[in-house]
């Protein structure tokens, strides 16, 4: 569904009171006010639902070993790269995903926004992390074996838990995904905007094929992780929206 926009004149002001010029006339903020007909448009409920399907195609796939020669190719074909700064680039795009900054970065951002007042951003960047309880949560019922073969190059890192899903990318995705969507619509701090909204899309971008680079996980893990990644916060995004309209419609007291 789109959305439906009203941009309300003082002419029309008069229009809608039903009063003459010079009357006292109900005063409707001049704001642009988006009403979603039904929950989510139809885009988003296609996008979300697609994104849904494909993690659970590719885990059918992981769970029944159809994956193996694909991403044994893949790997194979990523680590012939050897340039060393090009190695460095994929660790220190790594690093943030690690603990213990992976348990502080999250919260940290969160408590700063709801301090700064922007209350409803930070309970919702705290909830995009949620996409970490995903990760954990799917990485015990799949329990697939970290990648192993040979001739593969693994970068020393203290890791846990099973391959699939990539805990990196789904909480770069839903974190660092939600603060680019603040960041490019201009809900942060001006000077943080600019420099936000690329941080934090290089960081989503490249965080995948950095974990396939240190041979810390398959490709299929990371394709299924930005899957449901994206899926979650397209949701979220859409939810934060839809509260958003809700408080610019309440009148204030």
């Amino acid at each position: 569904m789109s959305d439906l926009t009203v941009h309300v004149t003082a002419a029309t002001e008069q229009q809608i009171s039903g009063n003459p010029p010079g009357t006292e006339a109900i005063t409707i903020p001049p704001v642009v006010r988006r009403q979603h007909l039904m929950g989510l448009r139809r885009g988003d409920a296609i996008l979300i639902t697609g994104c849904i399907a494909g993690f659970f195609t590719l885990l059918v796939l992981v769970r029944n070993g159809r994956m193996k020669t694909v991403d044994q190719a893949l790997m194979s074909a990523l680590q012939v790269l050897r340039w060393r700064p090009f190695a460095r680039t994929m660790w220190l795009l790594s690093w943030p995903g690690f603990s213990p900054q992976s348990r502080i970065i999250p919260p940290a951002v969160a408590l700063a926004l709801w301090l700064s007042g922007r209350r409803r951003e930070g309970v919702f960047t705290f909830s995009a992390w949620g996409t970490s309880f995903l990760s954990r949560t799917f990485k015990v019922l799949v329990h697939r074996p970290r990648p192993f073969f040979e001739g593969i190059t693994i970068v020393p890192a203290k890791l846990d838990g099973s391959s699939f899903p990539s805990g990196h990318v789904l909480a770069y995705v839903g974190v660092y995904g939600f603060l680019a969507g603040l960041a490019r619509s201009g809900r942060l701090p001006q000077p943080l905007c600019s420099v936000g909204k690329h941080l934090t899309t290089l960081l989503i971008v490249g965080v995948g094929p950095s974990r396939v680079y240190e041979g810390h996980h398959w490709p299929s893990d990371v394709a299924a992780s930005y899957l449901l990644g994206f899926g979650y916060l397209r949701l979220l995004w859409r939810l934060f929206e839809r509260l958003e309209d809700r408080s610019l419609l309440r009148p204030k007291k």
